[in-house]
This record gives structure tokens, sequence and C-alpha cells, in this order.
């Protein structure tokens, strides 16, 4: 009897133990699945976080180009002026050495007409480059077309 008691008390302690051990891995896993929707969680809000200190990065970076941008416009138009007032001298001599060999209207005409004529190709190619076509982005748009094309694929 002592010995059915016995082994009584250890099958007793057994599952006991046993049902002790499926308690603490029940605990355990309840324990790593908030862990995981705290780590999700936690992960989120760093997510957001880096993606709001990148968009912040890029505004300052934007600001900052920006402003060199507006400085180097500034540098154009005034070297431009600069320049074109040079050039206006220039074709004043040019019109007055040639008054040496033609009258003065005529050389004036001579230059007046050729820098024209210049000007006139200058702008009609300058037209032409800023062509609602040549603008086109072809290769962007060849790209979106094949992942459209991929994307209806995909779908089906």
């Amino acid at each position: 009897m002592a010995t059915q008691h016995l082994m009584a008390g250890t099958s007793g302690r057994e599952e006991s133990g046993v049902s002790q051990r499926t308690d603490e891995a029940a605990q355990r896993n309840d324990g790593s699945a908030r862990s995981v929707v705290a780590l999700t969680r936690e992960l989120a809000k760093e997510c957001e976080a880096l993606a709001r200190a990148e968009a912040a990065l890029i505004k300052t970076e934007v600001s900052e180009k920006i402003a060199d941008a507006e400085k180097g416009i500034a540098a154009l138009v005034t070297g431009g002026a600069t320049l074109g007032a040079g050039i206006l001298v220039l074709l004043f001599a040019v019109v007055f050495a040639l008054d040496r060999v033609l009258e003065l209207w005529q050389a004036a005409l001579l230059v007046g007409g050729g820098v024209t004529l210049i000007g006139a190709i200058m702008v009609t190619s300058g037209k032409h480059k800023l062509s609602a076509e040549n603008l086109k982005p072809t290769r962007t748009l060849e790209q979106l077309s094949g992942n459209k094309g991929y994307a209806k694929e995909q779908a089906r």
C-alpha cells in the first residue's frame, strides 16, 4: 500500500510537474507573443521616426540647394548682362573698323544683319530643343509602360 501511495504520489507530482511546465510554456508563449507585438510596435515607431528624420533632412538639403541655385542664377544674370554689354562694344568696334572701307550706315547694316541672322538661328535651334516632343521623358514612359504590363500579368 505504501508502494501504491508512493507511486501515486510520484505520479501526482509528475502530473503536477507536467502541468506546471505546460503553464510555464504557455506563459512563455504569451510573453513571446507580447514581445513580438511590442517589438512590432517599436519597429513601426522607429520607422516613422526614421521617415520623419529623412524628410527633415531632405527638406533641409533641398533648401540649401535652392539657395545655391539662386546664387548661381544671380551670377548668371549678372554675367550675362556684362557679357551682353561687352559684345555690344565689340560690335561697335567692328562697325567703326568697317567704316574705313564702307560708309558708316553700310557697316552698321552689315554687322547688324549678321548678328540678327546668328541670333535667329540660335533662337530657332533653342525653340526646337524646347519642343514638347524633345522634353517628353521617353525612357521613363517606356519603363512605366513595361511596369504596367508586368503588373497586369502578375494580377492574372
